[in-house]
């Protein structure tokens, strides 16, 4: 992933997958109950294997790729790789705990986080947009 992604998305994508794994998983540990029991490092490597499959060699060319605001773009699959990796196999019941502790922890440096259910977004292919499903 290293040599796939340039500076500085490299440093906001390690910073960033770093604040929310040590902010959410003992939130998500003490507050929410899985589906299936798991381990940190378990949730941890799918995020990150979540993030490189987007921002990789085999989704977005973040050297080559001419985004309009390429930060915003990284933002945005940072948080969705986020919802589908670390709060995926949370209890229904537990969903909008870990929506809230997401959005606390995202908002700040990612204002465009839509409002609502985390888990009633997905990307806009072409805009790299959060939103919700079928519109």
């Amino acid at each position: 992933m290293v040599d796939e992604i340039p500076e500085p998305h490299l440093t906001t994508i390690v910073t960033e997958a770093t604040n929310l794994c040590t902010s959410l998983i003992p939130r998500l540990r003490k507050q929410c109950r899985e589906v299936v029991q798991s381990v940190d490092a378990n949730i941890v490597q799918s995020y990150l294997n979540l993030l490189r499959t987007f921002l990789g060699s085999e989704g977005i060319d973040l050297k080559k790729a001419n985004l309009p605001f390429p930060e915003r773009t990284v933002m945005t699959y940072i948080a969705f790789c986020a919802i589908w990796s670390l709060g995926a196999n949370l209890h229904d019941a537990s969903r909008a705990a870990f929506g809230e502790a997401l959005r606390s922890g995202l908002k700040k440096r990612f204002p465009e986080l839509p409002d609502g259910d985390v888990y009633d977004y997905g990307v806009d292919p072409e805009l790299h947009k959060l939103e919700p499903w079928g519109e």
